[in-house]
């Protein structure tokens, strides 16, 4: 969001939250934990949707040293060298996760993936799909040199080992090899169980949710400025920690 806000012309409006996972359970829990299908709807028809994700190495070394910082029992007492080696079965129960929460979002062709470390390794690349994704002619330069960007905000971009391309100095290649098969073999068996969700096929069905979303109780997203959006109570409530940014034309 850092990144766009400095790239892209005004005017825009971003909204950042988290998800845990997509489902289609109407329970209590999952509902308050992750996107369900008309959440997901209701998101397509207020603007145009991009799944940001890590590398599934990365999220993993990362993992370590956040768990590490506040002595979860899950790495209590693991070196680096035991955790990458499974022991206890901890690494790969991070792996599952990682496939959980972003396998299912690539059966919804409408959404734009982007990898992180995709905004490092080629920039200009991914102005342009963002550009095109989302209306802007990418023709234009680019209002900031994105060699900039990476001095310009510790939020913008990290490096070193606790995560981007940080498995690369902590990992071998036959370690890196061998994670990506486990992710693989993973996300084979979740696709077999993927949660898809098509937007909505008729005019009638989306003036159906709408009215919907107007008649249910809903919440805000965004900030005490009035930035943002309401959201309908069947949206998870995760999204309460949404983040908003109003994009202004430069002065």
């Amino acid at each position: 969001m850092d990144t766009l806000a400095k790239i892209l012309p005004p005017p825009l409006r971003l909204v950042k939250t988290n998800h845990v996972y997509l489902t289609n359970s109407t329970t209590k829990d999952d509902r308050e934990q992750g996107l369900n299908c008309r959440c997901l709807n209701f998101l397509r028809r207020a603007g145009n949707l991009i799944h940001a994700h890590r590398d599934v190495r990365d999220v993993i070394i990362s993992s370590f040293y956040y768990m590490h910082s506040y002595n979860a029992a899950l790495v209590r007492g693991l070196t680096m060298e035991q955790y990458l080696a499974n022991k206890n079965g901890v690494r790969n129960h991070i792996i599952a996760k990682w496939v959980n929460t972003t396998t299912p979002f690539f059966a919804q062709p409408d959404i734009l993936h982007l990898y992180f470390t995709d905004t490092v390794s080629g920039f200009a690349h991914v102005h342009d799909k963002l550009s095109a994704f989302l209306g802007y002619d990418h023709s234009k330069p680019l209002r900031m040199d994105p060699r900039k960007l990476k001095s310009a905000s510790s939020a913008v971009f990290r490096t070193g080992g606790k995560g981007d391309h940080g498995y690369k100095m902590e990992m071998s290649s036959g370690m890196q090899s061998g994670i990506l098969q486990i992710a693989r073999d993973m996300e084979h068996w979740k696709r077999d169980n993927m949660v898809h969700c098509p937007p909505h096929a008729s005019l009638l069905e989306k003036m159906r949710e709408e009215l919907r979303d107007r008649l249910e109780d809903s919440f805000w997203v965004g900030d005490e400025k009035g930035h943002g959006m309401f959201v309908p109570a069947y949206c998870p409530k995760i999204m309460k920690t949404g983040k908003v940014v109003e994009l202004h034309h430069p002065s």
